[in-house]
């Protein structure tokens, strides 16, 4: 089964595998605090360069690539519809770039550090640390599925791209643009049916590993914090109070409104 409930699909020796997932939660609520916050994009810039050396420290190359040309993608097709409302809408013309920019460099912000847990963890290490936290299984059974559907979707994306290449019809910028509805079609629907399936794996593999019978779940490690994810932490509140710093001498706090 292709969705196992407790693969690790990171390389031996990546940084984030060196750290205890409760680090890596921390850092995921860190930054999703900073990206609601923070509107100016002087003042992400430093969470984004540090989080994208977090991610590419996991050593997954590829599928950092692949989640970053969606998001791309998305920005590129943004713009496109930006300048033709600004055409349509002078008024829009006083807008500032800013306000298009910044929605997107908090999705990068959060993509990082959601990929240096996703790729790097353990789901049976995931839950137990959920649980620690004394959250209902409501809350973190479906939060460790979901995490570990991300590596599972971008390793069912990748095969999608290599049976297209195989069919003779690679997905280019020259074909996707020139027929661009074939090409949505061609990728999406088996994408969609892939990570239909994908999930139905990930229940049943939940399901045969007891995951309901929360009083016997038993960790497969033993997880204990080292200096190293005290380190990290400090670090990462460090980095993050430049930020807010950054962002009061840069027209306040707006609470994610622009």
């Amino acid at each position: 089964m292709q969705a196992s409930f407790i693969s690790n699909t990171n390389p031996p020796g990546s940084f984030p595998a060196t750290l205890d997932v409760r680090t890596k939660l921390f850092l995921c609520v860190l930054s999703s605090l900073s990206a609601i916050i923070l509107s100016s994009p002087l003042a992400l810039a430093p969470l984004l360069a540090v989080s994208a050396l977090y991610a590419l420290s996991s050593k997954n190359i590829k599928k950092i690539l692949i989640a970053y040309v969606v998001i791309f993608l998305m920005l590129g097709v943004s713009t496109i519809f930006i300048v033709l409302l600004r055409l349509v809408c002078p008024e829009l013309a006083a807008m500032e770039f800013r306000n298009f920019l910044t929605p997107f460099l908090r999705i990068i912000l959060m993509l990082n550090v959601v990929l240096g847990l996703a790729l790097s963890s353990r789901v049976q290490s995931l839950l137990m640390a959920l649980k620690s936290l004394r959250l209902p299984s409501l809350i973190y059974i479906p939060t460790s599925v979901m995490i570990r559907f991300i590596p599972t979707f971008l390793n069912d994306a990748k095969q999608v791209l290599q049976a297209l290449k195989i069919r003779g019809y690679p997905l280019t910028p020259r074909t996707m643009f020139m027929h661009p509805l074939h090409s949505l079609r061609v990728l999406f629907v088996p994408l969609v049916f892939r990570a239909l399936r994908s999930s139905d794996d990930l229940a049943m593999a939940a399901e045969l590993k007891g995951v309901g019978l929360s009083n016997s779940i038993v960790p497969y490690r033993q997880q204990t914090l080292q200096s190293r994810d005290l380190a990290v932490s400090a670090f990462a509140v460090l980095l993050a109070t430049a930020s807010f710093t950054i962002q009061a001498y840069h027209g306040g706090f707006s609470m994610g409104m622009h």
